[in-house]
């Protein structure tokens, strides 16, 4: 028990002070978007920190980057409803498919995560050159990435049940495939469709590397728009977009936590 106690107090320390390692270089930045630069030693990064009721570091970033905020916005948006319009149907083929097919179907869909983003941007737009100008080429390259965390979320909760099974019962019952789908299927599916879709919004709103280059001034992304207030903005006006990128990235992130936690109660019940 001794031991067993010394073992457990031993794994506390290594985690916090991993969470320390993590959390301070975000804390810090997170921070000196609300304090004087001065207080960090930042001495020449004073813009702002005198009049703050008429040039904020948030008022600049948003006037200044505003337009890149919304277009992020809703291109993930759009990626979540395409990716529920794709991968739903998707992840319950695979989850009826057995044997080779369907591990082929998996891997297929997973091919664009082992190719690197570069590749995927160059690729796009030497097949592509005038979809470079529309933020059409964006979600199809958003799409690539966030497709198969969708389907993958989503077969998964629906391969923790017998499928076959209740959707046969169902049938003998006198139940139509809309009321199979309504009834069995969707409330079956239904925490791998919003984990998903939180994973989904999550990819795309934060996906930098085929963003950047395939932005152009009118289709730039808040990703490749917060790379330019580290490289042309002062800090405080940085932390500051950090920030608000932040604030759309960690509340979904805290929810898809709580999904994944309150699935693993009930199976942990059910078993």
């Amino acid at each position: 028990m001794l031991e067993d106690a010394r073992l457990r107090a031993a794994a506390g320390v290594l985690l916090g002070m991993l969470l320390v390692v993590v959390v301070s270089p975000i804390a810090v930045v997170v921070a000196s978007a609300f304090i004087d630069p001065r207080w960090l030693g930042l001495s020449s990064e004073t813009w702002g920190s005198t009049d703050r009721s008429t040039a904020t570091w948030f008022g600049y970033v948003a006037e200044l980057y505003g337009g890149s905020l919304l277009r992020s916005a809703a291109i993930a948006l759009v990626v979540v409803v395409l990716a529920a319009l794709i991968g739903a149907p998707a992840a319950y083929g695979i989850s009826r498919a057995r044997g080779a097919s369907g591990r082929a179907a998996r891997a297929l869909l997973e091919v664009p995560l082992a190719v690197p983003g570069l590749a995927v941007a160059i690729g796009m737009i030497v097949a592509y050159p005038r979809a470079r100008a529309s933020p059409a080429a964006l979600v199809v390259a958003h799409l690539l990435y966030a497709l198969p965390f969708f389907v993958r979320a989503t077969a998964n909760a629906l391969a923790t049940v017998p499928l076959s099974e209740l959707e046969e019962a169902a049938a003998a019952a006198g139940a139509g495939s809309a009321q199979r789908l309504r009834r069995i299927v969707l409330p079956l599916a239904r925490p791998g469709l919003l984990a998903g879709g939180l994973m989904a919004f999550m990819i795309s709103w934060g996906e930098f590397n085929v963003s950047f280059l395939l932005a152009t001034p009118t289709t730039q992304t808040f990703p490749s728009a917060l790379y330019l207030t580290y490289t042309t903005n002062s800090f405080p006006v940085a932390a500051a977009a950090t920030v608000i990128f932040l604030a759309a990235a960690v509340p979904a992130l805290a929810v898809l936590a709580r999904i994944t936690r309150t699935e693993a109660a009930h199976f942990g019940e059910a078993a």
